[in-house]
């Protein structure tokens, strides 16, 4: 005698309504895996009826690297009235909408499991699904071989004017993030929810493009220390520019829009919340309780005569260039290169000083502060030096002229 089929079986032996939360269960467990699988090279993953081509959802990846996952433009009821109730109905389960009516929920990827939980509830309570054998496997398209897609032609758009830049601006930041932004219409700037400080983006004042931009500090209470801190870390920061305001620091990132594309918003918006996420609190903190030593304090009796002239403009301007220097030295090679030996020997003693203090548990701070004043007269001086050897080659290249005689 052989066994009844699998459905008289599941009659005999098990409930109904058990099969079904089982597979809904292990449909959850794949579709977790899925979403936590999606690469950041445009993978989409469908989620659709089988035998349908258009999907219910789609899920994708966006350029903050969070889950995203989209209701279908025919997903939801024609009738108005109907669509309105499953709209609400999604909105209750953690859902939202955009500004153009489109239904998303979005998350991090260590929250992949809790995104397919709320998916499963929206198809079993809003689209019916009854049995996930009704839906194609979840894992379709991740993990399988990616072909590149074919090339396509990208446009561009040219702004018309400031206003017109700002709507395009907040059109692409609303798609990226997900968020409704408005444009303030007293200083025409889009406020952005950025971690750890909010930070806001403007239209430059000097040519088309768009800046985006965050106060740091609350008044430091050396601005000068601030300035030579900033300075001398610059290098870490690449694109941000930073000036010392009324006392607060402000980071500024400029994007050149004058040709506007969506993509370079992206690439800006990611760059500058990596920036903020990373540095703003470090940034404050060694702005906001540490200063660094006075260029007073910096001057002793073996010092070369003229290197405190040197030592001021640095403080008094941390963009000075290596002309304005070479000029306090009198365009003179030698003098520039004893100021930088000078320099150098007290950049030593206060690593020298720094690792005594470290052995001896005393704190380092002035040490490596008074360091990093001395490291960053060297470099100016170095492009002291550069100035000085170009004035050098062009006297050089340029003949004497002959002496006019009197007639």
């Amino acid at each position: 005698m052989t066994d009844p089929p699998d459905n008289t079986r599941l009659r005999r032996g098990t409930n109904f309504d058990d099969h079904i939360d089982t597979a809904w269960r292990s449909y959850r467990i794949a579709l977790g895996d899925a979403l936590a699988g999606l690469a950041d090279d445009d993978t989409t993953l469908p989620i659709a009826r089988v035998g349908d081509s258009t999907p219910l959802l789609t899920a994708t990846l966006t350029g903050a690297h969070r889950i995203r996952i989209r209701a279908g433009d025919s997903a939801l009821p024609d009738d108005h009235d109907t669509q309105t109730a499953a709209v609400e109905l999604l909105c209750s389960e953690g859902w939202r909408t955009l500004r153009d009516g489109t239904v998303i929920i979005e998350a991090g990827r260590r929250h992949a499991d809790h995104l397919a939980e709320r998916v499963v509830a929206a198809l079993r309570n809003v689209w019916d699904v009854v049995d996930p054998a009704f839906l194609g496997s979840p894992d379709v398209g991740v993990g399988a071989p990616h072909h590149p897609p074919e090339p396509t032609i990208e446009v561009a758009t040219v702004p018309t004017g400031t206003e017109d830049l700002l709507r395009r601006t907040r059109s692409a930041i609303e798609q990226m993030t997900g968020l409704l932004v408005e444009v303030d219409p007293v200083d025409h700037t889009i406020g952005l929810p950025t971690i750890p400080v909010a930070s806001s983006i403007q239209a430059s004042a000097a040519g088309v493009a768009i800046e985006f931009c965050a106060v740091l500090t609350a008044p430091v209470p050396d601005s000068g220390s601030a300035a030579r801190y900033l300075t001398t870390n610059a290098r870490r920061w690449p694109g941000v520019s930073f000036a010392v305001e009324s006392g607060r620091v402000h980071a500024l990132l400029r994007v050149d829009c004058a040709v506007f594309h969506r993509a370079n918003v992206q690439a800006a918006l990611d760059h500058w919340s990596a920036f903020l996420r990373d540095s703003a609190a470090e940034i404050d903190r060694m702005c906001s309780h540490t200063t660094l030593p006075e260029t007073d304090g910096l001057r002793d009796s073996s010092a070369p005569p003229g290197l405190d002239a040197v030592l001021d403009l640095i403080r008094d301007n941390v963009r000075s260039d290596g002309f304005t220097v070479a000029a306090i030295c009198g365009f003179d090679r030698d003098t520039v290169l004893r100021y930088i030996r000078h320099c150098a020997q007290q950049a030593n003693r206060c690593l020298i000083d720094e690792r005594t203090r470290k052995e001896a548990g005393d704190p380092t701070t002035e040490c490596t502060a008074e360091a990093n004043v001395w490291r960053h007269a060297i470099r100016s001086l170095g492009a002291a030096l550069e100035s000085v050897d170009a004035m050098e080659k062009m006297r050089r290249r340029t003949p004497d002229r002959p002496k006019r005689r009197r007639q």
